[in-house]
């Protein structure tokens, strides 16, 4: 069954104003470059699980997407809500415990909340796409998960993005390693070229 419901991502860590944004902002970038005019279809958003209300953007974090060549403005905080979490296909978020906050708040969420560094990891280990035409993003949030229990009884440490001191040097660092982790889910979700097919699949 087709549905044209929007793909929707959302990235989350503590405040909404360094990790969660970096991660959103390279997030809808990448999108834009794999799929194009179709880049409607994918909805990306990100909050803060403590965040501050409309907080801007830290100036150092909007520095690090300027000069990946993302976008900076209309940047303002939000508090991570069960609206938000219901709305999503994939919850990616900063560190454990932020996926631990998200699935405290909601815990049907745990088969589609997953740190980004964990599910690039477990991309990687994806099989080739099929040569149809269409590819299924959900699908894919479906297999990734399959993939969590055969291959990981959960996360290390590695899996998670630290807060970075607030120097831009730092967040220069940071948004390196999110932009990679970025690269690899959204090649694991989106074929550059295809048609997406937004299947409808229930969540658990």
């Amino acid at each position: 069954m087709n549905d044209h419901r929007p793909f929707s991502i959302l990235h989350v860590c503590v405040g909404n104003i360094c990790r969660s944004v970096l991660a959103e902002r390279l997030t809808r970038l990448e999108v834009q470059k794999r799929l194009g005019r179709q880049a409607h279809l994918v909805q990306v958003s990100s909050a803060g699980t403590r965040a501050r209300p409309n907080a801007p953007m830290h100036p150092h974090t909007a520095a690090a997407l300027r000069a990946l060549g993302a976008t900076t403005d209309q940047s303002a905080a939000r508090r991570l809500t069960p609206a938000l979490i219901t709305a999503a296909d994939v919850i990616l978020t900063a560190t454990v415990t932020e996926r631990d906050d998200v699935l405290s708040m909601m815990p049907a969420a745990l088969n589609r909340t997953f740190t980004l560094r964990e599910f690039a990891r477990l991309s990687v280990h994806l099989p080739p796409p099929e040569s149809s035409p269409l590819f299924q993003p959900r699908a894919v949030v479906s297999t990734v998960l399959g993939l969590r229990w055969r291959l990981a009884a959960g996360a290390y440490d590695g899996d998670d993005i630290a807060d970075p001191r607030r120097t831009r040097a730092a967040l220069q660092v940071c948004a390196g390693v999110i932009a990679d982790a970025v690269r690899c889910s959204m090649s694991a979700l989106f074929t550059a070229g295809d048609a997406l097919r937004l299947e409808d699949q229930p969540r658990a």
